[in-house]
């Protein structure tokens, strides 16, 4: 009963990473040259999207502040 009862707990818990929407934007509009192979401009989004969110707040500002500036995905 334990086990279970910590299971729906966790399941209930929030995510350390980035919501859904964010990780789907990410993966749609930018690992294409910025993941672990490739690195354009030495940032790869595809393991800071594995990563905890708190741990990588500056580079999350900057590539929000790309992407709402046009900066990237043109």
């Amino acid at each position: 009963m334990l086990a279970v009862t910590s299971l729906c707990v966790a399941a209930a818990a929030p995510a350390d990473g980035p919501p859904d929407t964010v990780r789907r934007l990410v993966k749609t509009h930018c690992t294409a040259c910025h993941d672990a192979n490739l690195q354009e401009g030495g940032v790869d989004l595809e393991t800071l999207l594995a990563a905890e969110l708190w741990e990588n707040q500056a580079l999350w500002s900057t590539t929000k502040d790309e992407f709402r500036s046009r900066e990237m995905h043109k």
